[in-house]
């Protein structure tokens, strides 16, 4: 008996024996990349071509979704992740979750989008909170932040366009 507890306690764990769990619902979109093909390898020059590239791949949600898109030093799209699902009428997001990528694949700086199931872009008082909060963080990590673009059913509000944030894509 010893002989076996002795082998277990050696022996490695095999390749591929642990399985992930599989995540069901909502969440289990979360850090998925999103397939940016539109993109192409052009930069990102204005928020008319982030609501051009994001609109064919989120289409009108019910609920409000963020994505935070990391861009190289030339404005290229280097990834693009889902960092926040919410209701009808919020999305709750944290720094952290928003960076996480961009610090990851050493991204010159990130844009960030979201959706307004209203299908009305006007940004809410939680949305310039949230733009300042994300805003100070990346000076913070040294990743700025470019444009924070609403996606509304048929058109878009930036943050950018409005001088809210001064750097431009």
């Amino acid at each position: 008996m010893s002989g076996e507890l002795e082998r277990s306690v050696h022996d490695k764990p095999r390749k591929g024996r642990r399985r992930r769990r599989k995540e069901k619902g909502l969440a289990s979109i979360l850090r998925l990349p999103l397939d940016l093909g539109l993109a192409g390898d052009r930069p990102v020059e204005d928020s008319k071509t982030v609501a051009m590239i994001l609109r064919p791949v989120l289409g009108h949600p019910m609920q409000e979704v963020m994505i935070s898109i990391s861009l190289d030093a030339r404005g290229r799209i280097i990834s693009a992740f889902i960092v926040a699902l919410g209701t009808l009428t919020a999305c709750l997001a944290h720094p952290r979750e928003i960076f996480r990528d961009a610090i990851k694949k050493c991204a010159a700086s990130i844009i960030l989008v979201h959706t307004h199931p209203s299908g009305d872009p006007e940004p809410s008082e939680e949305d310039y909170v949230l733009t300042r909060r994300i805003r100070d963080a990346g000076h913070v990590v040294g990743i700025p932040v470019l444009d924070h673009v609403i996606l509304g059913k048929d058109n878009h509000w930036s943050f950018g366009d409005h001088g809210i944030l001064k750097a431009r894509v």
